[in-house]
């Protein structure tokens, strides 16, 4: 992700967390932030969708994103 995409990455955690009645603290988005930036934001927007979509009823976590986005090792 590029710099330019923090807003609406911060945008779409608040929402998450909305949707999963979880507060999003600032530490929170800037720790997701640091851990997903390698990917592109329309992929990292996907892949909230998805776990917001799922039966996971929790916020996820960085390591479910990256498997919602790369698919899981099973999938290998």
């Amino acid at each position: 992700m590029e710099e330019t995409d923090r807003k609406a990455f911060r945008d779409a955690f608040l929402l998450v967390g909305i949707a999963l009645d979880v507060e999003i603290t600032k530490p929170r988005i800037d720790l997701y932030w640091t851990i997903l930036k390698e990917y592109e934001w329309p992929t990292v927007e996907k892949a909230l969708q998805l776990a917001v979509k799922s039966k996971w009823f929790k916020f996820p976590e960085p390591g479910e994103l990256i498997e919602l986005i790369e698919g899981s090792p099973q999938d290998i």
